[in-house]
């Protein structure tokens, strides 16, 4: 599994994302658009099929824009992020650009709209969503990540820029 704090934290942090799986990813491609999933046609990888966004037909992302520390270790272990159940061997991580921003639903007009008592089926603090499709030219650039091999997925992208993540440092290396 790859060290989430170590080697993909600092790769996430700064950003808002959408993670998928390589087959929902190669859809997003072809459709020209991230879709909001309220009919359950693609994986649910947290495990939230009735989650606040999906009920309200948004797409659900993760703000990891000035976040606290004590945040984003209270709840990584919630998201699983590496590697998310559902998602497969390969997940994507899909970063808006800020021209997106502007649109994004935060957690507190979502507990403004579900009410001081309603239920908050999202990931506190680092849950945010677009209340619509998101279309492909907001995708500033994407992360493919290879759990198994813990190492950036050899994959195509059209059009996009690719991040990538260093080598795992393997305890055989250093021998």
């Amino acid at each position: 599994m790859i060290d989430f704090t170590d080697r993909l934290l600092p790769m996430l942090r700064g950003h808002v994302f959408h993670m998928t799986s390589l087959s929902s990813f190669r859809q997003i491609e072809l459709d020209g658009f991230i879709d909001t999933n309220e009919h359950l046609k693609h994986e649910t990888p947290f495990g939230f099929p009735s989650s606040y966004g999906r009920k309200k037909g948004y797409v659900c992302l993760f703000d990891l824009r000035d976040k606290a520390d004590e945040d984003i270790e209270s709840y990584h272990h919630r998201l699983m992020f590496a590697p998310p159940s559902g998602l497969g061997r390969v997940v994507v991580y899909l970063f808006l650009s800020d021209a997106g921003f502007r649109e994004l639903i935060d957690e507190q007009d979502a507990i403004q709209d579900v009410g001081e008592h309603g239920s908050r089926d999202w990931v506190p603090c680092l849950e945010c969503w677009f209340p619509r499709r998101i279309p492909y030219s907001l995708i500033d650039s994407v992360l493919p990540i290879d759990i198994q091999n813990e190492a950036t997925a050899e994959i195509e992208v059209a059009n996009k820029p690719l991040h990538r993540i260093a080598s795992p440092l393997r305890i055989q290396e250093i021998c």
